[in-house]
């Protein structure tokens, strides 16, 4: 084959057949080589013969769908995958190569059938124990964005193998994407029975705890952090300290805020986390606005696609009065993300741009995600601009 010597590769092959005209991997290797060679009748010949001598064999049901494509027969491919998967000779691991593939093929076609789904439930039910089938199935939820189909495969995973520290952290991943937050942290401390020193982990459940709006206990965590972090390690450092300024704004503590950022840009004077957030904080509280300005510059130049960071540039000049450059860059923002947050600072921006109607708009499609917001509610209620 290597040489090109399609006739003496033939010759070969039926030399090999020969001494075991029954052999079923002789056929199939057969088959492949006419199906190489484009003779599509000779090969689906010797797939029959392979059949016939083992039909129980799973690789002639792949062999077969791999024929089956080529051929473009959609139908057939569909109907042997099926039979491959089903397969009992077939090994576990063969059977989720081929599923990867088929769910991939499907996918870049945006099939959204139920036939990956049906798959899925036949192998589990060939397969009640075996792990990799449900990991395999919340990635392919996961893929999908339904965080919750993810998180309830991956527990079956854990479920038989409970010491897989990365699907524990995988579970805390996912369940922060799906904003369960108190699950989070209870797969976090799962995670963190198998993996105690792993600080990416206790980053996880620090940023829970702000989410869940409980800083003290996200402060304690930090804190924790920070007492085993590497001492040379200034950029993650810097991250933390940056995690607790955030944490200290929140319970408006301005002086542990200020000492917390100032920190963080000691050791990292171009942290671009710390830079916008040091800048936000001082915009919202109108103080040291040049320096804040150049803070939300330098951040800005290292991610300048950040929606949140071009709102911070945004707010800046919006706190010093220049409404019409807050305009200009608000709007970028939103192009970028249409966050709650971002759409109540559009329709600040707009109200003080004299476009009135417009910032109204703004403030309702905000209060659509956030219909707990009073300050939002006021605004729309009574059409009119307050402070915080």
């Amino acid at each position: 084959m290597a040489m090109n010597d399609s006739t003496g590769a033939l010759k070969e092959m039926r030399s090999l057949l020969a001494t075991a005209p029954q052999n079923d991997s002789y056929n199939i290797a057969m088959s492949g080589l006419f199906q190489h060679y484009g003779m599509s009748d000779s090969a689906l010949y010797y797939l029959d013969r392979a059949q016939e001598y083992a039909p129980d064999n799973g690789i002639i049901y792949l062999t077969r769908a791999e024929y089956c494509n080529q051929a473009g027969d959609s139908a057939g491919y569909e109907q042997q995958i099926y039979n491959a998967l089903t397969a009992e000779q077939l090994d576990v691991d063969t059977k989720l190569s081929v599923l990867l593939s088929y769910i991939r093929d499907n996918m870049a076609l945006e099939d959204t059938t139920q036939r990956i789904n049906n798959l899925f439930t036949i192998l589990i039910q060939q397969h009640p124990h075996e792990a990799k089938i449900h990991q395999l199935y919340s990635e392919y939820f996961y893929a999908k964005k339904d965080f919750k189909g993810a998180i309830e495969q991956l527990g079956y995973s854990l479920d038989v193998n409970p010491t897989d520290a990365d699907g524990w952290r995988n579970m805390v991943i996912l369940n922060m994407m799906d904003d369960n937050y108190a699950d989070a942290i209870k797969a976090s401390e799962k995670a963190l029975e198998y993996n105690a020193d792993n600080l990416d982990l206790r980053r996880y459940v620090a940023g829970c705890y702000q989410q869940m709006k409980e800083y003290g206990k996200a402060i304690e965590t930090y804190e924790i952090i920070l007492s085993m972090i590497d001492s040379t390690d200034l950029e993650k450092l810097a991250e933390v300290y940056t995690g607790m300024g955030d944490a200290y704004s929140e319970l408006k503590d301005s002086a542990k805020t200020v000492e917390c950022y100032e920190r963080a840009l000691e050791l990292d004077p171009i942290n671009s986390g710390a830079l916008n957030n040091y800048a936000y904080f001082l915009a919202q509280r109108s103080q040291d606005l040049d320096r804040a300005e150049r803070m939300a510059a330098l951040a800005l130049k290292d991610e300048p696609d950040n929606a949140n960071f071009i709102d911070t540039y945004a707010w800046v000049f919006f706190a010093k009065k220049d409404y019409a450059k807050a305009l200009l860059y608000i709007k970028s923002a939103v192009e970028k993300d249409e966050d709650n947050h971002l759409l109540e600072h559009y329709g600040d921006i707009l109200w003080f741009n004299d476009e009135k109607e417009a910032a109204v708009e703004q403030w309702t499609k905000a209060l659509e995600n956030d219909k707990g917001n009073e300050l939002l509610q006021r605004k729309v209620k009574n059409k009119t601009y307050y402070e915080k």
